[in-house]
C-alpha cells in the first residue's frame, strides 16, 4: 500500500492505494493518470439515492467544485468538495481499491459515507 498524508485547506488526508489498484491503473497505459471522485444520483420511483463514482482519466480538467489531492504514488485525486465532509474524523482517510474482475474491474473508494449527505439530497426530484 502507498500512503500519503496531505494537508489542504486545514484538512489532513491519509490516502491508501492497494497494490491491486496501482497495478490496475498502470495496466491502462495512461501518461498522466488521475482519479476523479464524484457523486451521481440514482432515481427510483420514490426517491433519488446518492452514488459514489470513481473515474480514471489521463488528464482531468476539474473545476472549482473539486479539491485536488496530490499523492505519493504520483496520481492526483480530485474529490468533489461536498464529499469531503462524508469522510469522517480529523485525519480524513480513504482507500483506493478495485472491485470486479477481468473486463468488469473498476476502481472504488472506500471510506466515504453516503448516508452523511444531507437528507435533501436523497429526495431531489430530477
Amino acid at each position: 500500500m502507498v500512503e500519503k498524508s496531505e494537508r489542504l485547506d486545514d484538512i489532513e488526508f491519509n490516502i491508501q492505494f492497494t497494490k491491486k489498484a496501482l497495478d490496475f491503473i498502470r495496466s491502462k497505459g495512461l501518461k498522466k493518470p488521475s482519479i476523479m471522485i464524484n457523486i451521481d444520483y440514482i432515481r427510483t420511483r420514490c426517491c433519488v439515492t446518492p452514488r459514489l463514482v470513481v473515474d480514471l482519466a489521463d488528464t482531468v480538467d476539474a473545476g472549482e467544485n473539486f479539491l485536488k489531492i496530490e499523492t505519493s504514488a504520483g496520481i492526483p485525486i480530485y474529490v468533489r468538495r461536498e464529499l469531503i465532509d462524508t469522510v469522517g474524523g480529523n485525519k480524513r482517510s480513504f482507500d483506493i481499491d478495485t472491485t470486479g474482475s477481468w473486463r468488469l474491474e473498476r476502481l472504488r473508494a472506500k471510506g466515504f459515507k453516503s448516508n452523511l449527505l444531507t437528507p435533501a439530497h436523497r429526495y431531489l426530484s430530477l
